[in-house]
């Protein structure tokens, strides 16, 4: 009698099982559905060594900054950049800025733009030969390519995207500094605002600071993986950070981050 009843209790709980099983199985989805329509403005920062990737997202948008690079052998962009979009639940983007051609900030998205897509890309430059993968992808995958300089600006709902540099839009790379020339972005919304600067020390710094545009940020991409000629003290006292993060790769040869740049920021 006491194994019939323990049968009949099994019995009766299967279906309760079975119906909570199946209960959870729709409401995950909606959860992570409704977590993705409503989540805030995210900035992440994508550890890809010596190198630059930023994963701008709220809500369903999604921008990239730049896919670290491509060290022989080893694509960052299929193997570190292109795990973290789907982490996120990011399965295509809205925009893809490649602030310049350097490998190790251009050097992972051709794959991204090949898997991923994108609405469209933003260079510094539209004919550099270190763009040709990215070219070649772009057009297979009927990507528009347009390079922008200050003044340039789009919305994906209440976020904005603006460029602050350069200061004109260039066709050849041929005689550039290409890290001078860096696209540098501000992107916020009405809770937070990032300034991501690339690639452009020194000069750069000064240019978005004297510009027309609004160089003040919560977040700041500190430029050239905090080289000795970023953050100068005139462009830290415009943009007035919260938070600084400085990109750049465990004991790298460079000695980056510079040690006074580390002081100015603390300071």
């Amino acid at each position: 009698p006491h194994t019939g009843t323990e049968n009949g209790l099994r019995r009766r709980a299967r279906p309760l099982v079975l119906g909570g099983i199946c209960l959870a199985l729709a409401i995950i989805p909606a959860a992570q559905s409704l977590y993705q329509n409503t989540r805030p403005l995210m900035f992440d920062f994508i550890s890809v060594g010596q190198g630059d990737s930023i994963l701008v997202t709220k809500g369903r948008h999604a921008v990239l900054i730049d896919a670290g690079g491509a060290r022989e052998g080893f694509d960052t962009g299929r193997f570190v950049v292109g795990p973290h979009l789907l982490r996120r639940g990011v399965t295509r983007l809205d925009l893809a800025v490649i602030t310049h051609s350097h490998p190790d900030h251009a050097g992972g998205m051709p794959f991204i733009l090949d898997r991923f897509g994108a609405g469209q890309v933003w260079t510094n430059v539209m004919n550099d030969r270190g763009f040709q993968d990215v070219t070649r992808v772009s057009a297979l995958k009927s990507i528009p390519v347009r390079a922008v300089c200050r003044g340039d600006a789009m919305s994906l709902n209440d976020m904005k995207i603006e460029v602050l540099h350069p200061q004109l839009r260039h066709e050849q790379s041929t005689g550039l500094d290409l890290n001078l020339h860096s696209v540098v972005v501000r992107i916020g919304d009405e809770h937070m605002t990032g300034l991501f600067m690339a690639d452009a020390h020194r000069f750069g710094e000064l240019t978005v600071i004297h510009g027309d545009g609004d160089p003040r940020a919560d977040v700041l991409k500190a430029a050239h993986h905090g080289s000795t000629a970023s953050c100068q003290d005139t462009f830290l006292d415009a943009v007035r950070p919260r938070l600084a993060v400085i990109t750049c790769g465990y004991k790298n040869p460079y000695g980056m981050p510079a040690p006074e740049t580390l002081d100015r920021l603390h300071a």
